[in-house]
């Protein structure tokens, strides 16, 4: 379905759930159509007000992670430890 914008499995009593963009309530109405005909099980939640909006690729591109033991730029998958409920991140080259 083109209208299905992300997709999530989730734990817990709903086990996907789909973010839908729809332009009126007639493509909603057809997409519950198609799930009524399939037979799924499904809930219908619309999103009235969205609060925070995600940040654009860009931003996200400009956040730089640090390695905490020398303080240098990690540019690979980083090392985690979580101690006393904080994060701390390391360069793959200090194990």
């Amino acid at each position: 379905m083109n209208e299905v914008c992300e997709i999530y499995v989730m734990s817990g009593e709903k086990q996907v759930t789909c973010l839908v963009r729809a332009v009126d309530v007639k493509i909603v109405e057809s997409l519950i159509d198609r799930f009524i005909q399939w037979n799924y099980p499904f809930e219908a939640d619309l999103v009235i007000q969205r609060i925070k909006k995600p940040l654009p690729l860009e931003f996200i591109n400009l956040i730089k992670l640090t390695c905490d033991y020398c303080g240098s730029e990690i540019t690979g998958t980083p090392i985690t430890f979580t101690f006393h409920n904080r994060k701390y991140y390391f360069a793959a080259l200090h194990v």
